[in-house]
């Protein structure tokens, strides 16, 4: 089942870097990518996918998306580093 999820990371890794594309050309995205990490975390846990699952596959996806990125793309950065904290906030709250 994890392949599943697998292939939801990659797809809305995917969105999201174009988000990230697009706040560094200076278009508005508000809040674009939270509704892409928490789309992602829906769908993950739909196929199966623990919480920890969820943070080690897309969570770890995010942060090489964020280091392979130079300081010079600010806001593409930024996204990402937003994302990754609406991530772990997403993560937080469905712990019981």
């Amino acid at each position: 089942m994890l392949v599943y999820a697998n292939r939801i990371a990659i797809r809305h890794l995917a969105i999201l870097t174009y988000v990230a594309e697009m706040a560094e050309r200076g278009e508005l995205i508000s809040d674009l990518s939270h509704s892409v990490v928490r789309s992602c975390t829906i769908y993950m846990h739909m196929v199966g996918a623990e919480p920890e699952d969820v943070r080690r596959i897309f969570g770890e996806a995010i942060k090489e998306k964020f280091e392979q990125i130079p300081p010079e793309q600010e806001k593409y950065r930024d996204v990402l580093e937003s994302a990754y904290a609406h991530l772990e906030l997403l993560l937080f709250t469905k712990r019981d």
